[in-house]
């Protein structure tokens, strides 16, 4: 049985790996191992969070020389975006490799991840499935996203003082300094290039129209205690809703994620929107996130609450919401392993009509989309 570098333990995890491998020598692997990158894939059932962030490393680097399928994409560009995990962010820099059409948006994300990983480098080895073989040498994190920086030639270069003020600082590993002054030359001598730039990914993404699943008198508690149905909450006009929990530990995701989830809501009173929408923003962890917790969570990050703008946690399971939206979530033996970002936009109906999902969202394309379907709702009530 194979295993990964730095994967070794449990049966379920050597399992995955192997499924891994197998789709890595498959022709047409590329599409199978992408579907894997969903966080509610059964693959990561009941693994810790550092398993699972391995797990979808080892995906990541597999693409650099498979290809790079475009369904891939939003999962490479979420975790440039707001990962930590020093082998995770890079085996997704790593997996741009792989790719002949990279958004030149995606390099700004790349620096960002330089930026982020800096402070907490590691050494980090995809090329070897036998964790005994040590004539595969082993790199730095930030080395890798320098090189795949490097291999984007003229397109990344307005980018690049940033890179060499991180050498200039004195602070990196001698792998990835070494990896910038390669990237310099490499980039003086391809001064002369034209630039051919690829058609920038939508990050916003349609809604994808998952299964129906009627969670209409599913039992809500907000953070005042106070106990509703998702009916009573979500019907009647449209909302905006948002998913994280107080547990976790990435910065960038859900500390971020709520605190722009404030802003929003600031900004749709500016915009008088706010007497036409309901604000939601609903817990993965609700065993722990009791509503005390919810309150100060979302007050230390500047939400304010009321009758129309709550936190919520279901009473009992996540899974019916997460089924019913298909969230990006995946669950280890006590809490999250994993989970994307996203928020929803609903109709009155509480189904969804627009979706944000993987990447930070950017406020004036949700107030536009809010804007979009509170009219809709209005002229149908006419």
């Amino acid at each position: 049985m194979s295993v990964a570098p730095g994967l070794s333990g449990s049966t379920a995890l050597a399992d995955a790996i192997d499924a891994i491998i197998a789709l890595r020598r498959s022709p047409a692997g590329g599409e199978g191992l992408a579907a894997l990158l969903h966080e509610q894939s059964p693959i990561y059932q009941g693994l810790s969070t550092n398993a699972a962030e391995r797990i979808r490393g080892f995906i990541f680097a597999s693409f650099a020389t498979g290809g790079l399928p475009r369904s891939a994409l939003p999962f490479v560009l979420e975790e440039l975006q707001t990962g930590i995990n020093p082998y995770t962010v890079a085996a997704a820099a790593r997996a741009l490799r792989g790719s002949t059409a990279i958004p030149d948006e995606t390099f700004a994300l790349l620096v960002a991840a330089a930026k982020r990983i800096a402070a907490n480098d590691d050494s980090v080895q995809y090329e070897t499935i036998d964790p005994t073989d040590r004539t595969v040498q082993r790199t730095s994190a930030l080395a890798e996203i320098i090189r795949t920086i490097a291999e984007a030639g003229p397109r990344a270069r307005p980018l690049w003082d940033s890179i060499e003020a991180m050498a200039g600082g004195g602070n990196v590993c001698p792998e990835a300094l070494a990896a910038i002054e390669q990237a310099c030359l490499r980039l003086s001598a391809n001064s002369g290039e034209s630039c051919c730039c690829a058609t920038p990914a939508r990050l916003a993404l349609p809604v994808r129209s998952p299964a129906p699943a009627n969670i209409d008198d599913l039992a809500l508690e907000d953070q005042s205690g106070e106990i509703v149905t998702y009916r009573d909450f979500f019907y009647g006009r449209p909302s905006v809703v948002t998913f994280f929990y107080t547990r976790c530990m990435n910065p960038e995701k859900c500390s971020l994620t709520v605190s722009k989830f404030a802003g929003l809501q600031r900004r749709l009173t500016a915009e008088s929107l706010s007497g036409r929408i309901n604000v939601g923003a609903v817990t993965y962890d609700p065993a722990y996130d009791h509503p005390r917790r919810l309150q100060i969570y979302g007050l230390d990050r500047g939400f304010r609450f009321d009758e129309r703008n709550r936190f919520l946690r279901t009473l009992g399971s996540f899974s019916p919401i997460r089924d019913k939206f298909d969230l990006g979530v995946g669950f280890g033996a006590t809490t999250v392993n994993r989970h994307s970002v996203e928020l929803l936009i609903l109709d009155k109906e509480g189904a969804s009509a627009r979706e944000f999902r993987r990447v930070q969202w950017r406020e004036s394309e949700v107030i536009a989309a809010i804007r979009e379907v509170a009219d809709t709702a209005a002229a149908a009530a006419i």
